[in-house]
This record gives C-alpha cells, structure tokens and sequence, in this order.
C-alpha cells in the first residue's frame, strides 16, 4: 500500500537515440554516461524516474521533474526537442552532453544540432575520440563551480562556440586546449553541456570513485550536482555520508516512510569489508524502527547502524511512537471477533500491518488460520472461524505490529 518515493528527477529514455549511438560506435559510451549521472544522483541521497519520447511529446510529463538528464541523447523528434526547451524555459534544469539531439527520431543527421538556442552554443558537433584532461576554471558560473578538477576523458566534442553559454571548464587535447563544460542561463531555468565525456569516466570508475586519486574530482562533481539540486529546492530525505557503495531507497505510506539501504555487494567486499557503524542522517525528526528485526531503534534526525558487505536494510520512520497493541476478543463457540487497536499520542495515522499466528490447543501453530491483517489507521477486525470437527477452546493468538514490532497475545475462549 506505499507508494514510491520519487524525487523530481527524469533520465530520457531514448530508443532512437540507442539505435543512433550503436551505429556511431557508442553503445558503451551511452551506458557508461547513464552510469555516471546515476552516480552522482544516488550518491547525494537521491534517486530518479525515466521519461519515455512519447511522453516527452504527448503530454506534460516534464511538469513533475526539475532536473532532467539527457545521457548520449544523439536522436530526437522536433516534438520533444520543443518539451525539453519548454521546461527549462519555465525553471527546469537540462543536463546533456556529446551529440545531443545531433539528429532527428529516424536517425537523418540535423544541419545543425537541437536545443543550441537553450545550450547557448553554435557550431557543428565532431566527436574524436582521445586521451584529454578535463580542468574546472577559477571562479563560479550561475553558482556552479569546477574548480579543483583534474578529470582524464576519452571522447572530446570540437567545432562548438558558446553564444551566450559560459565555460566552467576547459579540456587539453591533442596539443590544444577548448571549452568543454557549458552552463547557460535560458529563460527562468539552466542548461548544462558537456563536451567531453565526463560522465563516462565517473561511470566506469565504479568503486574506484573513493580511490585516493579519485576521490578529490569525484567530490568537485559531487558538490556541483549539489549546487544544482539546491538550485531547485532538491534535497534527500534521508542520507548515509560515509557509506559507501549504497543505494538509498524510500517508499511512502500515508504519513510513514519506509527507508531501505541497499548495499552492492560486488562493491563492498572489496572496500567495506568489516562490521562497521554508519550514521544515517534524515532532514525531519522521526521514530525509527528496524523492519527487519521489529525494533525501535530512536527518535531524532540522526541514527546509527551497523553494516556488514551485505547488510540490506529497511527501516520505518514514524511521526508518533505507538505504546501499545491491544486486543479485544468477542464471540465463542468457534467462531470470534477480535478487534485490534494500536494507542499512541497522534491524530494522524499511517496503516499499520499485523502478523496474526493462531496456535492449537495442542500449543502447536495452525498455519491454516495465521494470516497478514491489514489495519487502516491504528484499527483492525479479525473474523475467525473453525470447523466443527476442530476443538472449542484452548486456542492462543498472537499478533505483532510489523511495522514496530509492538506484540499482543489472547485465549480465545468459548462463549460464557
């Protein structure tokens, strides 16, 4: 019954530019750029949905997102290249790099590439492949800064000139140097160009990306996608600073978040090998129970934890703290009504989830009768009925909060 969690993030799904890129010699290129970008989200805190070329032509889709990634985006329809300008013509920020939009849906080759008019840039796009330094400059461009990075890129753009774009770094290639990281102001948003392949070096890094020799541009970047997010009034709802390797997850349920922390094993193993306790940081106070084991941990903004490689945890954040689950039983004769109800000091209510076991006269648990009930709010029924041939009295049920761990357990007793 919770719902994803989405920041307004969006990755373009492009088919047509899949096709384009295979031909070009870029299928590695375009994964490696995705890879990237997702680093950088995943790595503040945050995650991301995909937007579909249908929707971007049929529908204002682009209204939910603020931040919108364009990975090797090298094929679009004039109907989308007119979506993406109008979003951020109204605030968004577009985010794009190597022969974006340089040709049409069908795969025929635009005189001159799409969206240069929002980029601030000219020119015909060339894409050489070759072994080039990325260098942020001094100084800050609409808040956003590069300095400090020292970046090696295989693929560099020439033949583009900045109309009203400014650089905010330059790339050393092939004995010369040119501008290769664009941000221009248009309308009421930000558009930001790539011309060197940036984000394929943060997407094959993988691990590598806390090495010592990386960790320095990996920060530079970081930092700038946070200048960006903040642009927009982004922020993570949840965040884990010093552990690494970790994909941050959020599911919401009325006024519950469930948080779950999720580990790559392949990544750890290697670099993150021993039990350690992290620290977890969240933007609002909260109650915070461990799903997995059903236990309240804290309250606050802040909780610690211990991880293994392959720890994979949930946990469940409350606005209230419920003190207790209680049961009331009616009925008899096989047949019993028992109403739950979970008291804590609140007026709003998340649903709540029991695990019910019924357990024979014998002590014994009677799978066919244990059940999953659902709570709306902080109440619940249970309709129990036993056959006849199945004994009168002597049966026990237990039932427990899965969301807090909180426990219950009753006879169930004939009827006076």
């Amino acid at each position: 019954r919770s719902d994803w969690y989405a920041y307004p993030i969006a990755f373009l799904y492009s088919p047509a530019s899949i096709k384009v890129d295979w031909m070009l010699n870029l299928a590695g290129v375009q994964r490696s750029t995705i890879n990237g970008y997702k680093v950088l989200v995943e790595d503040a805190g945050l995650n991301y949905d995909y937007v579909a070329y249908g929707q971007l032509e049929n529908s204002n889709i682009l209204d939910k997102y603020k931040i919108l990634f364009l990975p090797t985006a090298a094929a679009m329809s004039d109907r989308e290249l007119t979506a993406v300008q109008k979003f951020v013509q109204q605030g968004g920020i577009l985010v794009a790099d190597m022969q974006c939009a340089s040709f049409d849906q069908h795969g025929k080759p635009r005189t001159a590439p799409g969206l240069q008019e929002v980029f601030g840039l000219t020119g015909s796009a060339a894409l050489q492949a070759g072994k080039g330094v990325l260098t942020g400059t001094a100084g800050t461009v609409s808040g956003l800064s590069l300095n400090g990075l020292q970046l090696e890129v295989k693929q560099v753009e020439t033949g583009l000139t900045a109309t009203t774009a400014k650089s905010l770094a330059t790339v050393e290639f092939e004995g010369r140097s040119q501008p290769a990281v664009f941000v221009n102001e248009y309308g009421k948003g930000l558009a930001v160009y790539l011309a060197a392949s940036a984000a394929v070096t943060l997407g094959d890094w993988q691990e590598m990306r806390y090495a010592r020799n990386n960790a320095a541009n990996m920060q530079v970047c970081n930092e700038l996608f946070a200048a960006l997010s903040r642009r927009v009034g982004i922020s993570a709802q949840a965040k884990a600073p010093d552990l690494p390797a970790t994909t941050l997850l959020l599911r919401q349920q009325k006024c519950a978040v469930f948080l779950g922390l999720v580990r790559n094993t392949g990544q750890t193993a290697n670099m993150d090998p021993e039990p350690k306790e992290h620290s977890i940081s969240l933007q609002e106070d909260w109650h915070i129970y461990d799903l997995l084991k059903g236990q309240y941990l804290t309250s606050g903004q802040e909780f610690k934890y211990v991880f293994t490689p392959d720890t994979q945890s949930a946990f469940v954040l409350l606005p209230y703290q419920p003190e207790q689950l209680s049961a009331k039983v009616s009925g008899g004769d096989r047949h019993w009504q028992v109403e739950f109800q979970l008291q804590a000091q609140t007026a709003e209510w998340a649903d709540h989830l029991l695990r019910l076991e019924v357990f024979n006269p014998a002590g014994e648990l009677s799978p066919a009768y244990s059940q999953l009930l659902f709570a709306t709010g902080n109440r619940a029924t249970l309709e129990l009925n036993l056959p006849l041939n199945a004994p009168a009295e002597g049966w026990k049920l237990t039932a427990v909060d899965v969301l807090t761990g909180l426990q219950t357990a009753v006879d169930l007793t004939p009827a006076p």
